[in-house]
């Protein structure tokens, strides 16, 4: 089991479930990750998300130099278009977040990377490909795909800063948008 493990953490759903997920089934200390690609987001409010789910430390990355001059830059001389349409934006970011996470990861002496993708995209396999490159620490693949079987805690900027219980209609939504889901064992 590892003692440490460092998570690409979004602020999504899926991250701040795996929290408190990766805690009480490993006994775990978890470390997020978030990168700054350049994304228009509050990553400091995701940096507090992660606190709050009970990351012990949270750092923010700023990827967006390496971003553009390692990775865009090459895939727009290249002509890499989906569907003759689509800059490949999502996808070319995974790559440079997994290698940060892999550097940070051997950097903290972690025993593990996670992420939160799912086991049925391609995010997954981007992801866990830049870990081999990186040499990183095992991925844990078991947790990428876990659904808790109760509802995550719910966040508002004031639950993030205060810790103050989110709205009864916050926890309503959420509870219905994962009814019926179950994690499978580890």
């Amino acid at each position: 089991m590892p003692n440490k493990v460092v998570l690409a953490y979004s602020g999504g759903l899926d991250t701040s479930i795996i929290i408190p997920w990766l805690k009480e089934n490993y006994r775990s200390e978890v470390i997020a990750m978030i990168g700054d690609v350049g994304q228009q987001e509050d990553l400091d409010a995701a940096r507090l998300k992660a606190l709050a789910t009970g990351a012990s430390a949270a750092y923010v990355e700023d990827l967006r130099e390496e971003f553009v001059t390692g990775y865009i830059w090459p895939t727009m001389r290249a002509g890499a278009v989906y569907e003759h349409r689509y800059l490949l934006g999502t996808s070319m970011a995974r790559p440079v977040l997994a290698k940060r996470q892999a550097e940070l990861a051997l950097e903290l002496d972690a025993d593990a990377v996670a992420h939160g993708c799912t086991g049925k995209g391609n995010d997954q396999v981007r992801f866990e490909l830049a870990y081999n490159r990186a040499k990183a620490p095992s991925p844990m693949r078991a947790i990428t795909a876990c659904r808790l079987s109760r509802p995550p805690p719910t966040f508002t900027a004031a639950t993030a800063t205060s810790g103050t219980s989110a709205t009864k209609a916050d926890a309503w939504r959420t509870r219905r948008t994962l009814r019926g889901r179950t994690c499978g064992s580890g």
